[in-house]
């Protein structure tokens, strides 16, 4: 210090211009000495290569849960590392964690290494970090002392990571032209407080008459044994447009609790439920078959298109890695992954057309199907089903098409030659093969056109021809045409119609008229029926913009003299109970055998306009006299 001060004082009379005159009369300078900072401590080859070890073993082994390991090279772990790495793994449902330690190096005199983290988070991707641990050289060898940030560098004491989920609305299923069908619209949360109740008959009465709830239900729920006298027990909801006509009267009842809600459902019901399908919680079948990120209380489609096209409807969810403190409370967002929308499924239906199958199916006690497509295209503008609570009979149901397969055989036999006015025998009974075929009511209608007798449906006739003039194959390439064997499929669950090859006499003679192992589907009959509307045979569609591109070209000729035999049909056959003043309906009836005890499968086919159609009723008896007139009011409705 006190050579500095009078190098001070020196340099500062030198700059006033003074000197000190030497011994010798000379004068001499001193020169400042130089200086140089000392090299800044390093780790050693073999230090920087053990911390880093220590550092990749410690996280090794905790990724794995080996927590001997872990407190070998941390003796300072808590106690309750297991408990710890359960919260781990569980808040972020972690598949597997992979870490790369890539240096080792002094700050501010503590040793610390650096690593890259590769956690793999499922569903929500891969989450990547850096980071760095503190590491102590001891004279057991390195340790790395513990702390929260040996699970991640953000977390402090009591923290815990979690990887929250946020899924986009739920999007709606349209109808023709984009207009919405299904998606969240009012209700009326019905509910009972059974310490309220004042009558119980009265209240299981009202619910019954004015909400639908059957009063077992309504026992079931409040009857459960956890309940409580205050509780609010939901037993069933109601559309707000069903709910307002009988406000009055629930509200008037003691007991009951209404509350507003939503639910997921069609502009009307019943709506086309069987293709449109319900939502509600996750099956375990469903949790298997969809997977991550997929968890037990999620709600999802389980029938119908809200099953097929869960993944579009739902689209997929974005995720956060949250630090969550002691008290719960989110304090960070440590990492995000963005979602996929949902998108709107684009249907083919016809809000009125499926209206007026609904109201054309409504007075039906037995089993019943009715579809109606567009001919142009084969889209579906309408599918029904009854009873709701049964499965998809218009997709799903497979039936003996009875004589409304005679279309297909008339066909075959117009395209080998015949002509309508073709004079063809009709007697009562013909033996085929060694099997007897017969007409209804065993009617011997002599020689007649063969328009006649399709239009009257004689068995015998189109038995006999298919035996005579088409054979097995012929039979078969016509049934080609309406696209059986196509092997078209529906974006929901479908039955696929079956034309058989019929080697013996007796089997060609049943297929021509729709009996035997030939079976078909109300979707597929009212493709038939299209086919002879529009000329050609179109798969049938239920997505918009969705083209099978399956078509087969009728003959143009024979369309055309089917067609008018068709029409004979509802103006002087089997089908006039389909007849409408002033339209021009086309169709044919169907008896299906398919018991020798119970009555036959009651059917109608046609089309009006641009609209093919099928019903079929179960166990219906004649389809002249039970599914014709559900055509006719179907079309009554359209034709308004």
């Amino acid at each position: 210090m006190r050579r500095i001060g009078l190098l001070t004082t020196v340099l500062m009379l030198l700059a006033s211009g003074c000197s000190f005159p030497s011994s010798t009369g000379t004068t001499t300078t001193t020169e400042a000495p130089t200086t140089t900072e000392a090299p800044a401590p390093v780790l050693s080859d073999a230090q920087q290569a053990g911390a880093m070890a220590a550092t990749e073993d410690l996280l090794d082994a905790w990724a794995a849960g080996d927590f001997p390991a872990v407190r070998a090279l941390s003796p300072d772990s808590p106690h309750d590392l297991l408990g710890l790495h359960v919260a781990w793994t569980g808040g972020l449902s972690l598949q597997t964690a992979v870490y790369q330690v890539t240096g080792a190096e002094l700050v501010e005199g503590e040793v610390v290494a650096t690593y890259q983290a590769s956690l793999d988070l499922g569903a929500a991707g891969t989450w990547d970090y850096a980071a760095t641990l503190p590491v102590a050289e001891t004279a057991t060898g390195w340790q790395v002392p513990w702390s929260p940030a040996v699970i991640h560098p953000a977390l402090e004491e009591s923290d815990t990571l979690f990887l929250e989920r946020h899924w986009p609305e739920r999007a709606a299923i349209l109808g023709l032209r984009g207009i919405t069908i299904v998606t969240e619209r009012a209700v009326k949360t019905i509910g009972v407080v059974p310490g309220r109740i004042e009558d119980r008959e009265a209240l299981l009465q009202g619910l019954e008459d004015y909400a639908g709830i059957p009063r077992a239900a309504v026992l079931r729920e409040i009857g459960r044994p956890a309940v409580q006298p205050d509780w609010f027990v939901p037993v069933g909801w109601m559309p707000l447009v069903d709910f307002l006509p009988v406000q009055s009267q629930l509200e008037a009842i003691p007991g009951l609790d209404l509350r507003d809600d939503t639910a997921r459902l069609a502009p009307a019901g019943p709506f086309a439920d069987h293709l449109l399908g319900t939502t509600g919680e996750i099956t375990a079948e469903m949790l298997s078959d969809l997977g991550d990120p997929y968890r037990v209380g999620d709600v999802v489609g389980l029938t119908g298109l809200e099953r097929s096209l869960q993944r579009t409807l739902a689209g997929f969810p974005s995720f956060e890695v949250q630090r969550v403190n002691q008290f719960g409370r989110v304090v960070e967002i440590l990492h995000t992954v963005e979602g996929v929308p949902a998108t709107p499924v684009r249907t083919t239906l016809a809000v009125d057309i499926q209206l007026a199958a609904e109201g054309a199916l409504v007075d039906v006690e037995l089993p019943a199907a009715l579809v109606a497509i567009d001919t142009a295209s084969g889209q579906i503008r309408a599918i029904a089903s009854r009873p709701l609570d049964g499965f998809n009979r218009a997709a799903l149901g497979l039936y003996p098409p009875g004589s409304t397969s005679k279309v297909v055989t008339a066909y075959g036999l117009l395209s080998a030659g015949y002509r309508p006015s073709t004079d063809v025998p009709c007697p009562a009974v013909v033996t085929i093969g060694g099997r007897e075929f017969t007409n209804a009511g065993d009617r011997d209608r002599g020689d007649i056109p063969l328009e006649t007798a399709f239009a009257l449906s004689c068995n015998t006739t189109f038995a006999s021809l298919a035996t005579t003039d088409l054979g097995a194959l012929g039979l078969v390439e016509a049934a080609a045409d309406f696209g059986y064997g196509s092997g078209y499929s529906l974006a929901v669950d479908t039955a696929a119609p079956s034309y058989p090859v019929p080697f013996e006499d007796a089997d060609i003679g049943a297929a021509a008229i729709g009996q035997g192992a030939v079976q078909v589907t109300p979707i597929h009959q009212a493709s038939i029926a299209a086919a002879v509307a529009s000329g050609e045979w179109h798969a049938p569609t239920i997505l918009e913009g969705e083209a099978s591109g399956l078509s087969i070209p009728l003959d143009p000729d024979v369309r055309n003299m089917l067609a008018g035999m068709m029409r004979l049909v509802v103006t002087d056959g089997t089908g006039t109970a389909a007849g409408i003043e002033g339209e021009q309906v086309y169709g044919k009836t169907g008896s299906a055998e398919w018991s020798e005890t119970e009555p036959t499968h009651a059917w109608f086919i046609g089309f009006w306009g641009d609209l093919a159609f099928a019903v079929v009723v179960e166990t219906g008896g004649a389809g002249g006299a039970v599914a014709a007139p559900i055509a006719a009011a179907f079309i009554e409705a359209l034709a308004g």
